[in-house]
């Protein structure tokens, strides 16, 4: 999204053809690279290809090429197990909203292109299922919650990861 949205908005591509495959969409990067000047190199080039196929094209996490990026990228492969980690209290919940640009779509306080998370952590509350229902969306992407703009799935992120941002959203 950082790089994106140097020249897109954030609903750009929901204006792109639906169902394309990896190549389409790696193609479509590399026009973006090449033609447009877009300050991607090719390492993400056919990350980003990979992940737009995936979250917005015909594409499953598991489809051995999607796996195989994820791995060149080093990145586990969305169907290995997760590994025993701290536990979610001990987790690095800044860096894991860095490192996977949650800040490029949400802040604290106000809308963005989601919403905000004291906006979440106020719909939720009270809600006994509230962690599990957070905890879902981000791991499985969501769609119309909150507007028309999908949240994309953050699928490769470990368990305890994904508890850790749930409960750091419902603090807000």
């Amino acid at each position: 999204m950082q790089k994106c949205a140097i020249c897109h908005s954030a609903d750009y591509v929901a204006y792109q053809p639906p169902g394309l495959s990896l190549t389409q969409w790696t193609a479509e990067m590399k026009k973006m690279q090449r033609a447009y000047g877009a300050p991607i190199d090719d390492g993400e080039v056919e990350q980003l290809g990979a992940y737009l196929a995936v979250a917005y094209g015909s594409a499953k996490i598991k489809d051995p090429e999607i796996v195989a990026i994820a791995q060149k990228a080093g990145k586990p492969a969305p169907a290995a197990p997760a590994a025993a980690s701290a536990p979610a209290a001990a987790a690095d919940v800044q860096g894991l909203l860095a490192r996977n640009a949650c800040l490029s779509c949400h802040s604290v306080t106000q809308k963005v292109v989601g919403p905000a998370y004291h906006e979440v952590a106020a719909r939720y509350q009270g809600d006994a299922q509230a962690q599990a229902k957070l905890e879902a969306s981000i791991r499985g992407g969501s769609s119309g919650k909150w507007g028309s703009v999908p949240m994309p799935p953050f699928a490769g992120l470990k368990a305890d990861e994904v508890k850790a941002l749930a409960e750091y959203v419902r603090q807000q």
